[in-house]
């Protein structure tokens, strides 16, 4: 899922406002006047009526930002709260298409608590319980993939999937094999021949 070049603009003028203080000649009124509020109250509805800017645009933005020095800490900056921007806006959407939870995922449950209440009241809230279960286990998981790989990105590295890790899996003799393993932080520098 990739971020719109209006929600990129955004959030260059939230990072901007919020880094440097103030507002500069480049700004656009109508994304100056959103990222002024609080990042957490900004609804998708708000976002949807900003204007469209194409990709030329965008990247002039980023260069008057300074997120294509990636010296500069807007650069960092711009990168985490995109990835927040990112996971929150996915777990907005799980929280719109969570599906109730179905008979046969509950049934099972409610052998433990079968003659404690009323049959139709165990029904209900072992559903509910469920149903809330479900969305506390995806916020959890959406929050563990959010913050690996902002933590790694402010230490200076990068989180890295199994795929592309250069930390590789050892056989049962303890020899590598081709298998890599995730890991959490990677540092390019401080690599060992």
């Amino acid at each position: 899922m990739g971020i719109e070049t209006w929600v990129h603009n955004l959030l260059i003028h939230i990072a901007y406002l919020d880094i440097f203080e103030n507002d500069p000649e480049w700004f656009s009124e109508p994304f100056f006047r959103l990222a002024k509020e609080n990042l957490y109250t900004i609804t998708p509805k708000q976002v949807a009526k900003l204007p469209v800017v194409n990709v030329e645009d965008a990247v002039k933005y980023l260069r008057l930002s300074g997120v294509t020095n990636t010296e500069n800490v807007i650069y960092l900056y711009l990168k985490n709260l995109s990835e927040l921007w990112r996971r929150r806006f996915k777990f907005y959407n799980i929280l719109k298409t969570q599906p109730f939870p179905f008979t046969e995922q509950i049934g099972p449950r409610c052998l433990l608590e079968y003659g404690n209440c009323e049959d139709d009241l165990l029904f209900s809230w072992m559903s509910w319980r469920k149903f809330i279960y479900d969305i506390d286990n995806r916020s959890a998981q959406e929050t563990g993939y959010l913050f690996e790989p902002i933590l790694a990105s402010c230490l200076g590295g990068e989180s890295v999937s199994h795929r592309n890790s250069p930390v590789k899996r050892i056989d049962a003799h303890g020899n590598p094999t081709g298998q890599g393993r995730q890991i959490d932080c990677c540092i390019e520098e401080l690599k060992k021949p």
